[in-house]
């Protein structure tokens, strides 16, 4: 899914997930009743974004989205 087929879904969209990988890449996962979707680019590839911000900055103007930032690491700090 593009960025525009989730404008144009966006009224199944319940919320976003922002995937982040170390604090240097950031993949968006959008989160519908039926499933997820990773957001792609022009060649299918899944989407890289270098910032929280430029997230929020190519997914504004969706309707209220819940945006929320998921950090997946493979160590636990203590």
């Amino acid at each position: 899914m593009n960025i525009d087929e989730l404008k144009q879904s966006q009224e199944q969209l319940k919320s976003v997930n922002i995937l982040s990988n170390e604090g240097d890449i950031y993949l968006v996962e959008a989160l519908f009743d039926s499933g997820k979707q990773l957001l792609t680019d022009g060649s299918g590839k899944p989407k890289r974004f270098h910032s929280v911000f430029e997230v929020k900055e190519s997914l504004q103007g969706l309707s209220n989205p819940q945006f929320r930032l998921v950090f997946d690491s493979p160590y636990e700090e203590i």
